[in-house]
Formats: C-alpha cells, structure tokens, sequence
C-alpha cells in the first residue's frame, strides 16, 4: 500500500468536495433569487449530473489505459475556474451551463481518484482502505455546507463561490506537483479488452451499478429539494439549512472507517440491504418533520444509512474492478449509474413538486429506495460472499 498516493489522493478529494459542499446546498436558494422554477432548479442539478454522466465512460476508459493524474489534475483545474463563473452568472441559463461543465470536472476527479486507490489498496483491506477513502469524499461534504451556510449568512452567497475556489485551487496545486503518474499502476487493473457490456455481465456489478444508482437519486433529492423544504416550510436560517445538511453527510463521513473494516468481515451485501432500508425510512418522515429536531433526525437516519452501505458498495466494486481487470471501468461504470441517478432525480422531482407540492418527493425517493433494496437482493443473490480477514 503506497501511503503517499493515498494521502495526496485523500487530500486532494477533500479540497474538491470541501469546495463542492460549501455551495450546493444553496444553489436551490441561489437560483430562486433569479426566479427559477422547480423544473429550472432541477435542470440545475441535473445539468451536473448528465455530463458527468456523458463524459465517465470515456474517461474511465482511457485512464485504463493512459494513466490518472492527467485527468485528476485537469478535473481539479476546471473545477476551480468554474467556481468563479458562477459569481457572474447572469441568469438561470447560465448557471445550467456552468454546471454542464461542472459535471465534466467531477468525472476526471471522483471515480479516477476512487480507480487510482483500487489500483494500490491490498486484497482482503478493500473495505478498511475504501471506507477510509470515502471519508474524504463526505468529510468535505460535511464541512462544506456548514462553513458555505456561516459564509452565506455573514457575507452573502458570491464570496462563498470565491472560497470554493479557492479551496479547489490548492488542491490541483497538491495533484500537480506532488501526486505521481503511474501509466501501468498494475498489471491487473490494466486491460485494452475489458468493455462496459462484459462488466454488465456480472451480476455483482449489475447490483452495484442498480443501487448506485439510486444513492445518487437520494442524494439529489437531498441536496435539491430538502434546502428548499427547510428553507420555504420550516423557515430555518442557512446556517441551520447547512447544518442538517452536514450532521447527514458528517454521520456518513465519521462512520466510513469502523463500517469499512466491518464490511472486510461480514456479508457486505447484507449492508448494503440494510443500510437501503435505513434510507428508505429516513426519506418517508422528512415531509412529517415540521421542526428543525424532527428534521435533524431524520437527516440522521439517512447520514447512517449512507455510512452503512457506502464502504460495502465500493469495496464490493474494487473487488470486481479487478477480477474483471479494468479498475477505471468499473469505478467509471459504477459512478456514471450514480450520476445518472443525480440526473434524472432533480428534474423528475421538479416536475411533481410543480404539479403535487414538495411533500410528494420524498415520499417518491423513499418508495424507489425500498424497490432498489428488493431489486439488489435478487440480482446479487447467486454471486453472495463472505470476506473474513
């Protein structure tokens, strides 16, 4: 295990989310102020999604076979540059094709970072190493709605876009100079052969790439709609929008560690059935909490739903990353289904929230996070493992 790459990967991913939690959870009421609708907000979110979504497979696919910091330290790049567009965003227009190329930026920094790591992370530590990984994903998460919400409230939202880039900037300055490149990290996460319709084939990776997807549909569900419900019905401050916002993804991010190392040791996919369940519920009582507690728990639930079934997905993912041998195409394949999710979510959402009010949203996410829970279950039930150290 090089703990070097690992360290300035984590880092590195840190910066990004850092940068991406301190804005998004108030896009939502960003973009109210030049009078989006519902569908417009949920184009918003959805732009980022569908890019991502078009742009991962070749991504993935190339970084296979050329190498991964060219597209970490790219991604992280753009990504910067972007975060100061949005302060001269002129309308809703605008901030849809900003975050078109927002999306292309996470698709050369997330899942190559997350192949980058399958490619060092020892056999049999996958869910230990991963579950530590993820921490830089939903740490930055975390923290970033609750710095964006203080920024937002103290100064306003424009010097919160500044501060995001600025954060992303010293994290392609780490990548570039310090991260190594390695065209050939190892002999089997390297495969010219390997296509998307043989890793279909498996039916591990059919499971994954199907409750994947609907994390990502939660998630945006979340992040779309719920600043909007906390916002419009309860009236709560940024501050306390961003903090609901973090204790979620601070739950999932603390967590990631113990429920790693659980997950090289039982079922893991019996945690991610439950952890879909736990989600499921956390998703129905959101339209009954009409109070900030009421809220928080049920934020809550759904931070350690996450933390549950999170570290067993993507262990479960390196693992057939390189049985399969094409760790990029399987991390690539294994995010485009979860941006694919982010995609189609905010703008189905915006649609019923114009035609049946915000409350029906969630009751809609919770009902597609209980069919995935059945759907996972059969399509994984011959290929069960338990991994034991």
């Amino acid at each position: 295990m090089n703990l070097k790459i690992f360290s300035i990967l984590f880092v590195s991913v840190f910066g990004a989310t850092l940068g991406t939690g301190i804005i998004v959870p108030f896009l939502p009421l960003y973009a109210q102020t030049y009078g989006a609708t519902g569908f417009e907000i949920g184009m918003i979110f959805s732009a980022f999604a569908f890019t991502r979504s078009l742009f991962l497979p070749f991504i993935g696919k190339i970084s296979d076979k050329k190498g991964r910091k060219i597209f970490i330290t790219f991604g992280l790049f753009l990504f910067t540059i972007l975060s100061l567009l949005y302060t001269y965003a002129p309308n809703v227009l605008s901030l849809i094709i900003i975050r078109a190329f927002h999306g292309i930026s996470s698709a050369c920094i997330i899942p190559i970072a997350l192949a980058y790591v399958g490619d060092i992370v020892p056999e049999g530590k996958e869910g230990h190493y991963m579950g530590i990984f993820n921490i830089s994903l939903f740490g930055g998460l975390a923290v970033g709605p609750l710095l964006g919400g203080v920024i937002k409230d103290i100064w306003g939202i424009k010097e919160s876009f500044m501060i995001m880039g600025m954060v992303t900037c010293t994290a392609f300055l780490l990548s570039l100079f310090f991260l190594p490149e390695k065209k050939k990290i190892s002999k089997i996460s390297i495969s010219p052969h390997v296509s998307y319709r043989e890793l279909l084939k498996n039916k591990m990776i059919q499971g994954i790439t199907l409750f994947r997807f609907l994390v990502g549909f939660g998630i945006a569900l979340i992040w779309a709609f719920l600043p909007l419900y906390a916002g419009n019905i309860i009236h709560l401050s940024s501050s306390k929008i961003g903090s609901l916002i973090f204790t979620s993804i601070f739950l999932t991010a603390i967590l990631q560690h113990p429920m790693g190392k659980l997950a090289d040791k039982v079922n893991r996919r019996y945690m991610v059935i439950v952890g879909g369940i736990l989600s499921s519920i956390g998703m129905f009582i959101i339209p009954f909490a009409y109070r900030y507690l009421f809220l928080f728990f049920a934020v809550t639930i759904q931070g350690i739903s996450r933390a549950i079934l999170l570290p067993a997905l993507t262990a479960l993912s390196v693992v057939e990353g390189r049985r399969e041998k094409g760790m990029g195409s399987t991390m690539s394949l294994v995010i485009f289904a979860h941006s694919t999710g982010m995609m189609i979510a905010p703008v189905t959402a915006g649609i019923l929230t114009d035609l049946f009010g915000l409350n029906f949203v969630f009751f809609i996410g919770s009902f597609f996070a209980i069919v995935g829970v059945a759907f996972f279950y059969f399509i994984t039930k011959r290929r069960v493992k338990v991994l034991t150290i």
